[in-house]
């Protein structure tokens, strides 16, 4: 009984760690959560209109466009 709770103790404290340890590279800007890269902002910008783009151009979104027939796959 005590190594089940000796067990679930470590794993308490090893998911504690990791999270402590990913909110301060958060706040340091270096980890996977990083907000507010101006790079990142860039890239995210220049995607979304490239995605607005293509989605404008109907020639690939209509039901007669090339691809649309699955049969044909």
């Amino acid at each position: 009984m005590t190594t089940i709770v000796i067990v679930i103790a470590c794993f308490a404290a090893a998911l504690l760690l990791v999270f402590v340890v990913g909110l301060l590279l958060a706040r340091s800007g270096t980890g996977p959560w990083r907000t507010g890269d101006p790079a990142t902002d860039e890239v995210r910008k220049a995607a979304e209109a490239d995605a607005a783009a293509v989605q404008s151009d109907r020639k690939y979104f209509r039901p007669d466009s090339p691809g649309a027939d699955r049969d044909d796959l």
